[in-house]
């Protein structure tokens, strides 16, 4: 049995996982997920440990095993692939983690909130600068991890990006956070996927020394 479910794909991983009745078939699926994406999980967790050199690593990594646990058991294969949703999902659990911390202490959201982080196989220049783009997710669309983060600090997030970026890069952005793949953006706004893939890219820069250098002006708390 586990030799037939290594040579499955994660998406028909996560399928066994959610719909086996064997119990041992689905906790054997659920490992192999685990096994496969254990890296990433370690590399999300270790990116918002440098960045929060005080929080434990080893929490921070329990946090991104549960937002995994929950991207799993959530996801719909009709709206997108299993690794976007669990990199969002494991993103965005980690981001509350880090406002929980630092609303317990008063301290301003907008300084806080991990807007920026590496969103590995997203950008072609490899994501360094990339936006942590679950940090202004649609303020419609429902948290899949059930982490959500209050209207009022996505709509200060939105405005803070529609005042630093061109029509083009917020409407790229917009779709973008709705859960627009690159070709769809490139088919609804008219132009190339590396045109729209240029676009994300300076609008994730803009955005990031908008709120660096006025950090205080997003202040929400």
């Amino acid at each position: 049995m586990e030799k037939n479910l290594a040579l499955l794909g994660d998406a028909e991983l996560a399928l066994v996982y959610r719909h086996s009745d064997d119990e041992y078939e689905r906790d054997l699926a659920f490992e192999e997920l685990m096994r496969r994406y254990s890296g990433a999980l370690r590399s999300w967790a270790r990116s918002y440990s440098r960045s929060y050199g005080w929080l434990d690593p080893e929490d921070l990594r329990q946090e991104a095993d549960m937002g995994f646990l929950a991207a799993v058991k959530n996801w719909d294969s009709a709206k997108s692939g299993l690794y976007g949703f669990v990199e969002l999902c494991v993103r965005r659990r980690l981001a509350t983690v880090i406002r929980a911390y630092f609303r317990a202490r008063q301290v301003p959201p907008a300084c806080v909130v991990p807007l920026f982080g590496t969103v590995s196989g997203r950008d072609a220049d490899g994501g360094d600068d990339t936006l942590a783009i679950d940090a202004i997710a649609d303020v419609a669309s429902p948290d899949p991890s059930g982490l959500t983060m209050d209207e009022e600090t996505k709509s200060e997030l939105w405005k803070c990006a529609e005042a630093a970026l061109s029509d083009l890069e917020f409407r790229a952005m917009r779709v973008y956070c709705e859960g627009g793949t690159y070709q769809q953006i490139a088919a609804e706004m008219g132009m190339s996927v590396k045109a729209v893939d240029n676009a994300l890219a300076r609008g994730k820069r803009k955005l990031r020394e908008k709120v660096e250098h006025e950090p205080w002006r997003y202040d929400i708390a």
